[in-house]
C-alpha cells in the first residue's frame, strides 16, 4: 500500500533542490487550506505555501518544471507509471502549536493512481496514512491509522492515490517542505 525510499535523489542534485526551495528568491504563494485549496478562512491554521509545477491538465507551470522535470522523470520509474497528473511544491511553517491538517486525498475524481511526497528538508511533521480509502462520506467515517511517516530530507513516499491521508505542520522547525506529485 506503501513504499518508503531513503536517499532518493543523488545528494548533489536533492541539495540543489533544496538550496532552490529555501532560497529567498523562490515564488511562494499563499493558499489559505493547504490540504485541499479551499478557500475557508475560519479554518485558522490550515494555510500553508505552494508552487504548482504541472498544473492537473498535467501541463509545466513554472519557470522552474524543467530543473524538476529529472525528479519526476525517476520517481516515474519507480512507480511504474507514465503520466504525470499535477505536481506542485509545498510548504507548511511552523505555527507555534501542534497542528495536524484536514484529512484528504489528492484527486477525487481519479480512480487510479499513485500519491507521492518527497521530502526536501529535514523537520518534524508526520504525514499519516490511513487504513481507509476515499469514498464521498469519508468525513463522518472513522479512521485508523496505518502509518505515520516521519519527514526525512531526501525520502521518497509513495501510496496508492485513494488512501485517505494527512500532513502536520512543524513545531521543532521553521518549516517543511516537500513535493507532492500525482502519477498514473
Amino acid at each position: 500500500m506503501y513504499n518508503i525510499y531513503d536517499n532518493f535523489l543523488t545528494k548533489s542534485y536533492h541539495k540543489e533542490i533544496k538550496d532552490i526551495l529555501t532560497s529567498d528568491n523562490f515564488p511562494w504563494f499563499y493558499i489559505p487550506n493547504i490540504s485541499d485549496g479551499t478557500d475557508t478562512r475560519e479554518l485558522k491554521n490550515e494555510y500553508g505555501f505552494y508552487h504548482l509545477l504541472i498544473n492537473d491538465k498535467g501541463q509545466g507551470n513554472s519557470n522552474y518544471t524543467s530543473f524538476f522535470r529529472p525528479m519526476l522523470h525517476q520517481i516515474m520509474d519507480t512507480t511504474n507509471t507514465n503520466k504525470i497528473l499535477k505536481a506542485r511544491c509545498d510548504m507548511t511553517t511552523n505555527k507555534g502549536i501542534e497542528k495536524v491538517h484536514d484529512t484528504h486525498v489528492d484527486f477525487v475524481d481519479q480512480t487510479s493512481y499513485k500519491s507521492v511526497i518527497f521530502y526536501v528538508n529535514e523537520t518534524d511533521g508526520d504525514t499519516t496514512l490511513f487504513n481507509e480509502r476515499y469514498t464521498s462520506d469519508f468525513k463522518d467515517r472513522t479512521q485508523t491509522i496505518m502509518k505515520k511517516v516521519q519527514p526525512k530530507e531526501n525520502r521518497l513516499l509513495v501510496f496508492e492515490g485513494d488512501l485517505l491521508h494527512t500532513g502536520s505542520s512543524p513545531i521543532n522547525y521553521s518549516n517543511r517542505i516537500l513535493i507532492n506529485c500525482n502519477f498514473i
